[in-house]
């Protein structure tokens, strides 16, 4: 338990923290990728990462709602 008495520490909280921009930073510069070569290479690209079906899902709801992979954009 946290020294406040609660079942996640400060530590947790900032690794959930790491973890989350780091999966939106990666999926930033995959939309980038699809802006800049276009949709056929980034197929070729991600066709074998076994995360991509994870990831997939945030890219494409990204790329509808119009982030073309912009430093630190994340549109809700």
């Amino acid at each position: 338990m946290g020294r406040d008495g609660s079942a996640v520490t400060h530590d947790a909280h900032v690794y959930a923290w790491q973890q989350r921009e780091l999966r939106r930073s990666l999926i930033r510069q995959l939309l980038r990728w699809h802006r800049e070569r276009g949709a056929e290479w980034l197929r070729g690209y991600v066709e074998r990462w076994p995360a991509w079906a994870g990831l997939r899902v945030d890219f494409w709801a990204q790329q509808r709602l119009g982030n073309g992979g912009e430093e630190g954009k994340w549109l809700s």
